[in-house]
């Protein structure tokens, strides 16, 4: 067998299912204090995030590349494209309009001030601006 890179003697750690690993790393753990255990934990954790990081690197190169072949940048892909949104190219002519000159289109969510005159009672229809002022 070749020089294993881990100092586990007789165990060949490559060889090994998941579950066997596993099984290992958990008799190890059982044998550690609190301090080595925190120490495990950190290094792990810095290994992970070196592993995220090269995954990241090797996805990101790899989208490079295809999308290169197919004659565009990775930048074109990921960068959204702006179109105006339609609740805010306009709302069209007034309907309703308020005693303080206020108005509404009568489209979307009714505005608080039509809100609060009909929870007094008023008619929303006695807001409503005739045809000729439209």
């Amino acid at each position: 067998m070749s020089e294993s890179r881990y100092l586990i003697p007789n165990v060949d750690l490559d060889s090994m299912t998941a579950e066997q690993r596993m099984a290992v790393v958990q008799a190890v753990l059982e044998r550690f204090s609190m301090d080595d255990i925190s120490t495990v934990i950190e290094s792990a954790q810095q290994m992970r995030q070196r592993r995220l990081e090269d995954r990241r690197a090797h996805l990101l190169e790899k989208w490079r590349a295809e999308a290169a072949e197919a004659g565009m940048s990775l930048d074109d892909l990921l960068t959204p494209r702006h179109r105006p949104r339609r609740d805010t190219v306009g709302t069209g002519p007034s309907k309703f309009r308020g005693p303080k000159g206020e108005s509404w289109s009568g489209k979307g969510r009714p505005p608080n001030w039509l809100s609060e005159l009909e929870a007094t009672g008023s008619n929303r229809d006695q807001f409503r601006v005739s045809g000729d002022d439209a």
